[in-house]
């Protein structure tokens, strides 16, 4: 029966595929970008590590890689993996491979930018996938 309606919808089963893996990317790449936004706004707000020594410098590195978050959810959503590559390079190489390295559970943030890149990838792989599978039915 799913399949009849498959067929009839004109759909293959590739197409399903990369529908799917197109979903999980976006899920996955919103929820990391979610993640490190909570986990920034706790690192400037609630730092149980932190001596309440908040100087203008850190108000503007979390605002940064709150931003960074955002538009990163939205290319998310939108299934832009160039546009994502992108975000995670300005968001990893300067201060999440920094947060990473901490023995803190702050290192969740550069665990949540990696998992952002690993949602990149997986949309470069459908695009991909969907490159090859419109040659060869071309």
């Amino acid at each position: 029966m799913a399949q009849t309606i498959v067929f009839k919808l004109g759909l293959t089963m590739t197409d399903i595929r990369l529908q799917s893996l197109r979903e999980i990317a976006r899920f996955f790449g919103i929820c990391s970008c979610l993640t490190s936004t909570a986990l920034w706004i706790v690192s400037l707000f609630l730092n149980p590590y932190g001596t309440n020594g908040r100087t203008a410098g850190s108000y503007v590195i979390v605002a940064l890689m709150v931003g960074f978050a955002g538009i990163g959810a939205y290319l998310s959503w939108a299934a832009r993996p160039v546009g994502m590559d992108v975000v995670f390079i300005f968001s990893f190489v300067p201060i999440g491979f920094y947060t990473l390295l901490t023995p803190s559970f702050f290192k969740f943030i550069g665990v949540a930018n990696l998992l952002f890149l690993g949602a990149a990838l997986l949309l470069h792989a459908a695009a991909s996938i969907e490159k090859r599978h419109r040659r060869r039915s071309a």
